[in-house]
């Protein structure tokens, strides 16, 4: 009889049994719901860094909140739409997108209000909020471009405030910028919304006014302009009178461009100045011209110009009457028309 053979089977045979069946792979329906929340996931990031980059270019942000409105909308359907399959993951995944979006959008506020403050900053003098002589010229250039096309005159207005220096010397450079601001501040409510005031520099003060139909115009508005001074300003308790010499140029010769003005009103301004530090002259200062030939006509618009001024007034003379505040020169002494080269007659 044969013996019986002994098992060949062991351990290790018994542990390359193969397992149990189980399933290594899921249904397609199983994997439905990790699949949308990785679209959506993908959906949301797609849509964050195309509105970044949007927002990084952006110089207003309406246009930007309302594109961030749509997006919340967009992923945030209403409840009976039936949108929301994953209740909890995809929840958790909309909040977070709607916080993104509103995070770019803080971001871009912020960016765009720095760059608004930066820009102003450029262009407006730091002590009075006034337009500084980029911007000056800036408008000036424009205003020189629609008064060629629409026919009409541009007038340069050039304010210097007489011996202001003196008062920083006395009273101190604090209480001399508290005078130009509020010097500044009354030559915003004598000039006319279309009309341009800047700082120039120190005390020195420019205007561009624009839509003159004639140069008749310019008196009044100068006139408005030397009004400012009529009063005192107080400082610190004191009342300091202060004058200003005002020379004007108007556009309409052959060189019109914003430096020939502005030269034009300056030079106009600085002889009205070293004629008032003369003292004894008679009469009114003669009207500047940087050209070789004066004008008759443009004389008599001067002439009208420091009488409306005056109100008419003169003294034996021919000379303008005082100020009622003091006994400085007035400002119809202060005012002169200067023209461009190549201006037409008045």
């Amino acid at each position: 009889m044969g013996r019986a053979q002994p098992s060949t089977t062991g351990p290790a045979d018994e542990a390359q049994t193969p397992p149990p069946s189980v399933p290594l792979s899921s249904s397609t329906s199983d994997l439905d719901p990790f699949r949308r929340l990785l679209r959506r996931r993908l959906a949301h990031q797609t849509a964050l860094a195309e509105f970044a980059r949007r927002a990084l270019d952006a110089t207003t942000l309406e246009p930007l909140h309302a594109e961030a409105t749509e997006l919340v909308h967009q992923f945030f359907p209403s409840p009976t739409s039936g949108a929301f399959e994953l209740v909890v993951d995809a929840d958790e995944e909309d909040v977070a997108f709607a916080a993104s979006v509103a995070d770019i959008l803080r971001a871009a506020s912020s960016k765009i209000d720095a760059a608004v403050a930066s820009e102003h900053a450029s262009l407006h003098d730091p002590l009075t909020g006034l337009a500084n002589r980029s911007l000056v010229l800036d408008h000036l250039h424009k205003a020189l471009a629609r008064a060629d096309r629409r026919s009409s005159l541009a007038a340069v207005v050039f304010l210097d405030l007489d011996d202001f220096k003196p008062i920083n010397d006395t009273l101190g450079h604090r209480a001399g910028d508290e005078i130009l601001v509020r010097i500044a501040e009354r030559l915003r409510s004598a000039v006319r919304p279309s009309d341009t005031l800047g700082r120039w520099g120190g005390d020195e003060f420019v205007i561009v006014c624009e839509d003159l139909e004639r140069a008749s115009d310019a008196p009044a508005i100068v006139a408005r302009l030397a009004a400012v001074f009529d009063e005192p300003f107080a400082v610190h308790g004191t009342e300091i009178s202060v004058n200003a010499s005002i020379g004007v140029a108007l556009s309409g010769g052959g060189d019109d461009g914003p430096a020939a003005l502005i030269h034009a009103a300056d030079a106009a301004m600085y002889r009205v100045k070293h004629d008032l530090q003369e003292g004894d002259r008679e009469g009114p200062a003669a009207p500047v011209f940087p050209t070789a030939v004066e004008e008759p006509k443009l004389e008599q618009l001067v002439g009208r110009l420091l009488d409306l001024f005056s109100g008419g007034a003169t003294d034996s003379k021919g000379r303008k009457a005082s100020r009622s505040h003091g006994p400085t020169p007035q400002a119809s002494e202060r005012a002169e028309m200067a023209t461009p080269p190549g201006s037409p007659a008045v």
